[in-house]
């Protein structure tokens, strides 16, 4: 099994630490603990034409979204007594001669003011498209985005990412 190419992904760690730094820096209102540099979580996701990934967000309802560290009893029982959060969630576009035709847009929604209108019907609820142009950095919190990827039209690749906190 090819692990790819080890120097790319240490350098892509690297610079997920300097961004988690960052963000530990500007003091995030949101986070409920510093960001932890050494366990940030990555994946590389290819869609083939016609690939599209559901509406969803990045943090578990379950246990507010705190996993434990380790395995369970059943798999050997080396809990650590800590927890993991997803906090903040990123993606870098790779796939490059992207075009509207293309698709495969991540579609980020935005919160509704729950307001209505006069009938009482809901407020209409809004999203931004996200392009997918090589290179791109997209970042949003994982307690309370949702999102999506849209249909595809051709291959599209990028690395996903999660920030995350620990507590005891």
């Amino acid at each position: 099994t090819s692990v790819g190419c080890v120097e790319t992904r240490m350098h892509l760690y690297d610079r997920a630490r300097a961004l988690c730094d960052i963000l530990n820096k500007a003091a995030l209102s949101f986070a409920p603990a510093p960001l932890e540099r050494f366990q940030i979580e990555l994946a590389y996701l290819a869609y083939p034409p016609g690939g599209y990934y559901r509406r969803h967000i990045d943090v578990p309802a379950s246990r507010g979204g705190w996993l434990p560290r380790g395995r369970s009893q059943e798999d050997g029982g080396s809990f650590q007594q800590t927890e993991l959060r997803r906090v903040v969630s990123f993606l870098i576009y790779l796939t490059e001669g992207w075009t509207e035709a293309a698709g495969g847009e991540l579609r980020v929604y935005t919160p509704s003011d729950g307001a209505g209108d006069s009938n009482g019907d809901s407020a209409t609820e809004s999203y931004v498209d996200v392009p997918p142009l090589a290179g791109s950095l997209v970042c949003f919190r994982s307690d309370c985005v949702d999102h999506e990827v849209l249909t595809t039209n051709r291959h599209r690749q990028c690395v996903v990412g999660w920030l995350r906190a620990m507590r005891c």
